[in-house]
């Protein structure tokens, strides 16, 4: 599992179907939206997908989810570079779920 340098420590990151679920049910988008995301990304919608990998990872790890989205952006401000880590990741990760068969029409 990969690791980012978040919020004053080593925090595992990972994105994938989980990761997807938990973002779309907190920004309240469908999967034929976040097809489209990519080209008009929001400040909340990356603070959102990040809280969501990281999350995702935590719950994975069985770890405590010890922070809130408000932290991850809090952490944002301490590192902006963390962005283009996490797309990075995003993107690498991401593919996998190509492989797999198309959501049933209309699946939201």
């Amino acid at each position: 599992m990969e690791k980012i340098f978040i919020g004053g420590r080593e925090r595992p990151i990972k994105y994938g179907w989980n990761s997807i679920r938990i973002f779309c049910r907190i920004s309240g988008i469908t999967l034929t939206e976040l097809s489209r995301i990519g080209d008009d990304l929001t400040p909340d919608n990356i603070t959102t997908l990040i809280y969501a990998g990281l999350k995702h990872a935590a719950e994975r790890e069985k770890l405590e989810v010890d922070f809130t989205i408000d932290d991850v952006g809090d952490w944002i401000n301490e590192d902006i570079a963390v962005i283009s880590k996490c797309m990075q990741l995003f993107r690498q990760q991401m593919p996998e779920l190509k492989n797999q068969q198309a959501p049933v029409e209309g699946a939201k």
